[in-house]
């Protein structure tokens, strides 16, 4: 019996996180977007066109992860979470990163009272910083652990969102 690496399931991780945190930080796309659902739906199909370099399928979804903060910085779906990356034999730096993701929301409900605005400019704010910190957690577990894996170009798209995020302040 011979074990797989985990090193491709982290690489496709960050992949995925990087495309929507360069989907949220698209200020044309908060812009465009006339209501928040219009707006999950617009990052959902860039992040796709992002990451596969074509547009999404309607009614196809991006993410393969479903976890979630609500309003009030509860999470939900972490437990789920867990037990389906288990049973795909995912390591568990995906969740942990994940788990962070959804940890970095529920501080951010706490300490900004425009958590809650409904504006897409302040989601997207909030979702770039939430990927920006769990895409950087996901480079250091690759370069420590996958050395022969190319982060040259995760690196530079990582630098360039936080560069991004850096300019937006909520209205």
């Amino acid at each position: 019996m011979k074990g797989e690496s985990p090193c491709p399931d982290v690489y496709d991780q960050l992949q995925q996180d990087l495309a929507y945190a360069e989907a949220y930080a698209e200020k044309n796309v908060s812009d465009f977007a006339g209501s928040m659902d219009e707006y999950e739906t617009l990052v959902e199909d860039r992040a796709y066109r992002i990451r596969y370099g074509v547009n999404a399928p309607r009614g196809e979804d991006s993410a393969e992860i479903d976890a979630a903060t609500d309003e009030q910085g509860v999470q939900h779906g972490m437990e789920e979470l867990r037990q389906k990356l288990r049973a795909e034999c995912k390591p568990d730096i995906i969740f942990e990163s994940i788990s962070m993701h959804e940890d970095i929301h529920t501080n951010q409900q706490e300490k900004f009272p425009e958590y809650n605005d409904n504006k897409p400019r302040t989601r997207g704010l909030m979702e770039v910083s939430a990927y920006v910190a769990d895409a950087q957690m996901l480079v250091d577990w690759l370069r420590d652990n996958c050395p022969v894996t190319n982060l040259s170009s995760a690196e530079s798209r990582l630098q360039r969102i936080e560069k991004i995020a850096g300019r937006y302040t909520p209205d």
